[in-house]
């Protein structure tokens, strides 16, 4: 029996220690795969999520530089344009200087209806008509007498008749955005003669 052990333990040393071998060697080697493994993938969810970041800064200051753009415009516009702002009486004329003033504008005149012989050199006039007092004949001859590029921009609640030079606000709101609407369409054309 001890001869036989022994016969066995000589043919299966070599497994033995074949075996050892593979588990002293293949045990590391297989843990360091996996730690391998483990850490390409984390290194490629952080290498992804680095670039849809990237992607998304890329993006977002695309969007900011014309935020800028549209900033600079509108601040251009705001100090360079001239406006003039026909009312009917004093009272309309004092409410919309108030509203005037809180947008900003560096270059507005003043003006009373038929109170005027001429008007200054202008970009945009603006007819005030928010307590309904103008007449529609007024607003058309002021319409008539401008230049054929000039717009119009009418803050009124009253309705009008419709004139393509003419755009109209009824509401403080939309009486700053169709100033800045219309002053950027003129420049538009501007820049394109």
């Amino acid at each position: 029996q001890n001869d036989l052990a022994k016969d066995i333990d000589e043919k299966y040393k070599d497994v033995r220690n074949l075996f050892a071998m593979i588990l002293i060697l293949g045990i590391p080697s297989s843990l360091y795969g996996i730690y391998l493994m483990f850490w390409g993938i984390k290194k490629k969810v952080n290498q992804s999520i680095s670039e849809k970041i990237e992607t998304k800064k890329k993006k977002k200051r695309e969007d900011i530089i014309k935020l800028i753009q549209s900033q600079k415009f509108e601040r251009r516009l705001k100090e360079t344009k001239k406006i003039i702002v026909i009312s009917e009486n004093e009272e309309s004329q004092e409410e919309i200087k108030n509203t005037i003033e809180t947008f900003k504008f560096k270059n507005v005149i003043y003006r009373i209806n038929k109170s005027y012989d001429s008007l200054p050199e202008y970009d945009l006039i603006i007819i005030n008509n928010c307590d309904g007092e103008f007449k529609q004949e007024d607003v058309t001859d002021i319409i008539d007498s401008a230049d054929d590029d000039v717009c119009f921009v009418g803050y009124t609640t009253k309705q009008l008749d419709r004139n393509p030079k003419l755009n109209f606000a009824n509401s403080k709101f939309t009486l700053y955005h169709n100033i800045l609407m219309t002053l950027s369409f003129s420049e538009a054309i501007k820049m394109n003669e």
